[in-house]
């Protein structure tokens, strides 16, 4: 990408591989962070979710929901398998 003001190209920068671990974490912190915003909201006799204005949980929360249940269980898989190689 050329630098607007001087003509100067920036060297392509090589992105730095990421652990399935790492990749997990992060979809988790994604996840948690979608569940936050789509808060559940009571009235009228049922829980709504207030961004999507449907019926609680909404598809956003259940999809963060299923991340939230397979990154704890395959993290806690993976440190029972490394401390049993330890």
């Amino acid at each position: 990408m050329a630098e607007p003001r001087t003509g100067l190209v920036a060297p392509p920068v090589e992105p730095r591989p990421i652990s399935r671990a790492e990749h997990l974490r992060h979809a988790r912190e994604r996840a948690d962070d979608i569940v936050l915003r789509h808060a559940r909201v009571e009235g009228r006799g049922h829980a709504t979710c207030p961004l999507c204005t449907v019926s609680y949980p909404c598809d956003a929360v259940r999809a963060a929901m299923d991340v939230i249940a397979i990154s704890t269980e395959t993290l806690e898989l993976a440190e029972v398998r490394s401390s049993a190689r330890a």
